[in-house]
């Protein structure tokens, strides 16, 4: 899923300077990540929000997926895996030392 434009991750990758996929949809809510998508919008990066219940091997079909194979983020290892533990709302004062996950 794309996360909403209301998503903390969403805000942190806005504080640290990045522009996120889904600030250029028309969408109020979370977004399929279909392939179609992914591709259309040639990310650059990638960040997936992993859990204890949903760790990267969740993602790795996704991620992939024969079709993505020259998705800028993908080709060029730029797929970067976060917990919400530090990223999401139950974070608490984690969220705050979470900005410098995205600052390269």
């Amino acid at each position: 899923m794309i996360g909403p434009k209301t998503l903390m991750l969403t805000g942190l990758i806005r504080e640290a300077g990045g522009d996120p996929v889904v600030d250029h949809m028309d969408a109020q809510s979370m977004i399929s990540a279909d392939p179609e998508i992914i591709v259309k919008e040639a990310l650059e990066v990638i960040i997936v929000q992993t859990s204890t219940e949903s760790g990267e091997d969740a993602f790795a079909e996704l991620i992939d997926n024969p079709a993505l194979k020259d998705v800028p983020a993908i080709k060029n290892d730029r797929v970067y895996y976060v917990d919400s533990s530090v990223t999401g709302v139950s974070s608490g004062t984690a969220i705050i030392d979470s900005k410098a996950l995205f600052e390269e």
